[in-house]
């Protein structure tokens, strides 16, 4: 399970740093995260913004 979990993130992170134009939504939430205290919230609306959030690292492990 670790180890999926690991493999998961790794992808996650590689999606998230693929160049875009002007930006890849991916990249900002992923750096967002470890810029936020471990008890924030973060809410986003449904669609992308929902599918983005949902891909940042929610934990800190």
């Amino acid at each position: 399970m670790e180890g999926n979990l690991a493999r998961w993130w790794s992808t996650v992170e590689r999606q998230a740093r693929v160049e875009a134009d002007p930006v890849n939504p991916m990249l900002l939430f992923w750096e967002l995260n470890s810029r936020l205290p471990q008890n924030a919230i973060v809410t986003a609306d449904s669609g992308s913004a929902a599918n983005y959030r949902s891909r940042g690292r929610t934990s800190r492990a």
